[in-house]
């Protein structure tokens, strides 16, 4: 190695192999052709620049293809965003198995790749300068239900409009709820844990307290879709009421199929279709009695018999029959009646829902839910679980269980954390379903 470089003292060193020569400087006293320990401390920091330049730039790298290695039976969906979502994804890459490979593309080492597993409703978020491949994700690793639906609702049914706020404690959601949203406020990437919601309404023509809630979302669920049921303390318009408003605060009609008909209406309407009846009667009875003769003729010439005049000397009126009295009845002493009969035993018990149809309960065991197993569907109500409570028959005593239930079970309006025995007339509810219990 052969050249001349700069050296800090000032003065040029000419390298020769492993040897230097100082020229135009004296503080270096190796003027002989000799080794030299600058040429070598020289090559060991320009050697130790060039590795730490080597690694930075392989540790800056981020891969383009992340292989996922998920738990088994995982159905995952992936995506990329700025920041974490408030709505659905638009588009979303579906991972197939084994490899559950996505290619990150164009990704930004800020943004974050997104992670749902439909199965379990979970979802994972990490930056992609943090992105490693392959990636393992265990259940701990999602951290946040991918979707919440959170219902408001007025003595069970959906308010037509309001504003939902979710707080996680990691950031903040708003959504607005109108007619056509049927009571249901949809969250996305809500992290798992207690969850504050907060529903912002209108009563009565004045805006009302906030209704304030806390949920637990676990990560370990029923369903992979939370419903949180928010039940409104205070009158407000429902789904189906008249003067219900849009988002934007204008008065629209109610949802197709649940119009309420106006009684007010119903009566004008027969009212002035009585008075027309009335009007055209009277109108055809006066025309009759100015064309009676014409009427007549016209009437014979067809064939019908017109009945004449009633006989000036009508038969003489009879004499009204004066009823007998009712002959004496003596009755002989009556027999001693006999001991009542004991009581007969308890009815079948029953449940009774809120439009009068009866459940019988039949057997020792029977499960409410929204699954199609049950013993007892509800399928039309989104806030029960496929598995919600159990009721159990013991001979004339009857007791409910929940079953761990994402909106409980209550009875006369306390939430059942045990078995409770249900006594004639109770009120139950499953979820937002009401049933009362009868013998």
């Amino acid at each position: 190695m052969r050249g001349v470089l700069a050296w800090p003292c000032g003065g040029l060193l000419r390298l020769y192999g492993g040897e230097c020569r100082i020229l135009g400087d004296r503080s270096c006293r190796n003027v002989a052709p000799r080794p030299c320990y600058h040429n070598f401390k020289l090559r060991r920091r320009v050697a130790a620049l060039l590795l730490g330049a080597v690694v930075a730039s392989s540790s800056a790298q981020t891969p383009r293809t992340v292989e996922f290695q998920p738990q088994e039976g995982a159905r995952l969906k992936a995506w990329v965003a700025s920041e974490l979502p408030s709505s659905a994804p638009e588009s979303a890459s579906v991972l197939e198995a084994p490899r559950f490979s996505f290619a990150l593309q164009d990704a930004k080492p800020e943004d974050r790749l997104l992670v749902w597993d439909e199965i379990s409703g979970n979802a994972h978020s990490l930056a992609v300068k943090e992105l490693k491949s392959p990636w393992p994700l265990k259940p701990e690793s999602f951290g946040f239900a991918a979707k919440v639906e959170v219902r408001v609702e007025y003595k069970g049914r959906p308010v037509e409009t309001a504003q939902v706020e979710i707080d996680d404690g990691g950031r903040e959601q708003t959504q607005l709820i109108d007619s056509s949203s049927k009571g249901i406020a949809e969250f996305w990437f809500v992290r798992l844990g207690e969850a504050k919601v907060t529903v912002r309404y209108r009563s009565e023509g004045a805006e009302a307290d906030p209704s304030v809630h806390r949920f637990e979302v676990l990560r370990e669920r029923k369903d992979a879709v939370p419903t949180l049921v928010c039940s409104l303390p205070n009158p407000t318009q429902v789904i189906g009421s008249e003067g219900a408003l849009d988002a934007n605060g204008r008065a629209g009609p109610a949802p197709a199929g649940e119009l309420r008909v106006n009684p007010w209406g119903n009566a004008a309407a027969f009212l002035i279709a009585l008075a027309l009846a009335v009007a055209v009667g009277y109108g055809l009875y006066r025309w009759l009695q100015k064309n009676r003769d014409t009427v007549e003729k016209k009437l014979s010439d067809l064939g019908v018999e017109i009945p004449g005049k009633p006989e000036d000397d009508p038969a003489p009126p009879l004499d009204p029959i004066r009823p007998q009295p009712p002959p004496k009845i003596e009755l002989a002493d009556a027999e001693p009646t006999s001991a009542p009969s004991p009581a007969s035993p308890p009815g079948l018990a029953r449940l009774i829902d809120s439009s009068g149809d009866a459940f019988a309960l039949e057997s020792s065991k029977v499960v409410v839910g929204r699954d199609a197993g049950v013993d007892l569907m509800i399928a039309d109500e989104s806030s029960v679980s496929r598995r919600h409570a159990e009721i159990r028959v013991e001979g004339s005593r009857v007791f409910v269980q929940d079953l761990g239930s994402t909106n409980g079970t209550f009875v006369n309006g306390v939430r059942v954390a045990q078995d409770v025995e249900l006594k004639p007339g109770d009120e139950l509810l499953f979820g937002a379903a009401k049933f009362r219990f009868q013998r």
